[in-house]
């Protein structure tokens, strides 16, 4: 009697979730189907291009972090509470990777990072020979890598208040659960179809390690 049962209650639920998911998705504004859009396509798009570390994917997860959390904050006029001491932590850690990209006095410098003036003072004295104008000191002796990082942070955090402001129902989380579980699969599937002569399978990633943490999350 059960057995022949099952198929009808999975039936029912399976209709009852569907109108639930098409009245939430009904209820939602057209900032909050596109940051929650931008949501769901950031998780299906990061593991592409080596898992995102190629500067192509790169660009891609932080242009889809931001939209996804200006369309957030768009739809969400109202106070909505935020784990403030978290995204102050954040914030800190964004404000220390820009004062590294200030550019100091050498007096200044030599007390807070000796070795910064001693890297630009050798580098200038090379370009010095070769005719080209001098760095700029200052903390970071690689800008443009500090620079990303600072961008990679404010991607997270965008996408961090994204998903407190535009998950919070249990239809959308479901949904958003559903599709990074479904990308999982999809990927092991991929891996072990294409991969498997390879030693350690990674999928689209750029090695197994990376795959693996990918995983983990699901």
């Amino acid at each position: 009697m059960k057995s022949s049962a099952a198929p009808a209650v999975r039936l029912v639920k399976m209709l009852i979730a569907i109108r639930d998911l098409r009245k939430t998705f009904g209820e939602m504004t057209l900032a909050m189907k596109a940051g929650f859009f931008f949501l769901l396509t950031l998780l299906v798009a990061a593991p592409f291009s080596s898992g995102g570390i190629m500067p192509g994917g790169a660009l891609r997860i932080q242009m889809l972090c931001f939209a996804s959390a200006a369309a957030a904050v768009l739809a969400n006029r109202t106070t909505t509470p935020l784990p403030r001491v978290t995204i102050l932590a954040i914030l800190g850690i964004t404000a220390v990777g820009v004062f590294q990209l200030l550019p100091l006095p050498p007096e200044l410098l030599s007390e807070i990072s000796p070795m910064s003036v001693a890297v630009y003072r050798e580098t200038n004295e090379i370009l010095q020979l070769f005719n080209r104008p001098a760095l700029t000191p200052r903390i970071s002796i690689a800008p443009r890598d500090t620079l990303r990082a600072i961008l990679f942070v404010l991607s997270y955090l965008s996408a961090f208040v994204a998903g407190i402001l535009l998950i919070r129902t249990r239809v959308q989380r479901t949904v958003v659960i559903g599709v990074l579980l479904g990308n999982c699969v999809v990927h092991v599937i991929y891996a072990a179809r294409f991969q498997a002569d390879q030693e350690r399978i990674h999928s689209t990633f750029a090695n197994p390690n990376h795959f693996a943490g990918y995983l983990e999350l699901g």
